[in-house]
């Protein structure tokens, strides 16, 4: 080519502009190509449902009122906070390897054994009473004979199913026994991983449930309750739970809150909030 001068012609002045252009575009479909692949990939995430809240626990139902019927066992359900505390605050130490989470739910992380001790004590009630026996598993760190007679102490108490009446589960009776053989029922205090392997429904490593003849306690619950329950005596809360899941071997399904105000039913999932009823361990309150 001849020398110009250092003045393009306009022919290569054309050229050079038509490669800048062919240029830029290429490099505007790579950009818009980046961020159609992204705006999928944050569609995809977006459109994944959130695991539901955890907790199900239940409450008692006044002596007016009769039980509610058609629960299939196996509900899950809340406990009670540790015994050295006398009701339940969410401000306690926890013990070493506990750790609290973001809905202030204790979780101790306890081992799961598979192993258990059973209870060896027995106290008489009446003749037509249903026969009860406690097991805890080895990692669990209670006393099981006392155990079993405050979960006795419990059932018998006038306010609790012997006391309703009408519905299922009206005037039961309970006795504890210390002959597993003879046992009717089984409630068994264990570790969260524990629970979650013999229950039948989802309990998270935070809930109990019911399952045929048996009450499977969490024991974080037992010892440590839920935030529901706080400045609430631990003994109350244990009550509910006790209360609640024999309630779901009687045949007992959950029920709401009859109103803002009221005693909630035991059978109430008192431990994911009372919808304005009064926290309430007794069906015959």
């Amino acid at each position: 080519m001849a020398d110009n001068g250092g003045v393009t012609s306009p022919l290569a002045r054309r050229v050079q502009q038509a490669r800048l252009l062919r240029t830029l575009g290429i490099v505007l479909a790579f950009v818009l190509l980046v961020a159609v692949i992204r705006g999928c990939t944050v569609s995809n995430h977006e459109g994944t449902p959130a695991a539901p809240p955890a907790g199900a626990s239940s409450s008692p139902v006044a002596s007016s009122t009769p039980p509610s019927p058609g629960r299939t066992p196996g509900t899950a359900s809340p406990t009670a906070r540790p015994s050295a505390s006398p009701k339940v605050t969410p401000t306690a130490t926890l013990p070493p390897g506990a750790t609290r989470d973001p809905d202030g739910f204790v979780r101790s992380n306890l081992a799961s054994t598979n192993k258990y001790r059973t209870s060896t004590v027995e106290m008489a009630t009446t003749p037509n009473a249903r026969r009860w026996i406690l097991m805890v598993e080895s990692s669990v760190d209670v006393d099981v004979n006392a155990t079993a007679l405050e979960v006795q102490k419990i059932l018998d108490d006038p306010r609790s199913w012997r006391g309703v009446r009408q519905g299922p589960g009206a005037g039961q009776r309970f006795r504890l026994v210390k002959d597993a053989t003879q046992a009717q029922l089984v409630v068994r205090l264990a570790s969260p991983t524990s629970v979650d392997r013999r229950c039948p429904l989802k309990t998270r490593s935070l809930w109990s449930c019911a399952t045929g003849p048996e009450v499977l306690v969490n024991a974080d619950r037992w010892i440590w309750a839920t935030p529901t329950y706080a400045g609430i005596p631990l003994s109350e809360y244990r009550a509910y739970l006790i209360n609640h899941e024999v309630g779901h071997t009687l045949g007992l399904g959950h029920v709401g809150c009859a109103g803002r105000g009221r005693l909630a039913p035991v059978m109430m999932q008192q431990s994911k909030g009372t919808q304005g009823c009064k926290p309430n361990p007794w069906p015959a309150p």
